[in-house]
């Protein structure tokens, strides 16, 4: 059950993100902005830019899960 949970929440949010891209754009700009504003604190150097590969973590997210569902079943 959890297998199918994970792959369908997996999907719906790869269909949400294609069907309004800009909902990433602007999430990611939000997410920006509120660390832009945490780095002026006294002291900062403008802070560092941090990749987030959000694809890669999805893909890697269900193949964990269906790993751990495998080894929770044969066990």
């Amino acid at each position: 059950m959890s297998i199918v949970l994970s792959l369908v929440l997996t999907v719906l949010l790869n269909v949400w993100l294609r069907r309004f891209p800009d909902h990433g754009h602007r999430l990611s700009r939000h997410l920006d902005e509120l660390l832009r504003h945490e780095d002026e604190a006294p002291g900062s150097d403008g802070g560092v830019r941090v990749f987030v590969p959000w694809k890669a973590m999805i893909v890697t997210s269900v193949v964990v899960t269906i790993v751990v569902n495998i080894l929770l079943w044969i066990t």
